[in-house]
């Protein structure tokens, strides 16, 4: 007895497959596809973000060493130019500074006064 709610035809001892069910499928490897692409993707921009991270660390701990050296040596470190600030930073057009206000004096009860 045939299952009814098998709509695929048998041949021989064979089932073969209806086309909305190799769609199916098809879709599926699409999406799966799809999904590996994207895990591909956010994978290469997590290796590329580390090793960025990880050359800009080994710049700056050469630096440091070599800051390290210098200073052990006797020398001082100059300030670079860029960092001596001379004057104030331009405010920009709109931007207020308000005065601070006092705080408002507020009368003690008749007890901290003395009056009883």
């Amino acid at each position: 007895m045939q299952n009814p709610l098998d709509s695929a035809e048998h041949v021989g001892n064979k089932r073969v497959r209806t086309k909305n069910e190799h769609c199916i499928e098809k879709d599926a490897v699409m999406l799966a596809l799809a999904i590996n692409l994207l895990f591909a993707i956010a994978a290469a921009a997590a290796t590329f973000s580390l090793v960025d991270s990880a050359l800009k660390a080994g710049q700056a701990y050469a630096m440091l060493m070599r800051e390290r050296a210098l200073m052990g040596a006797g020398f001082t470190m100059q300030v670079d130019p860029r960092e001596v600030r001379l004057r104030a930073a331009a405010r920009h057009a709109g931007a207020v500074i308000l005065p601070r206000r006092s705080p408002m004096l507020r009368p003690l009860p008749a007890l901290a006064r003395g009056v009883a």
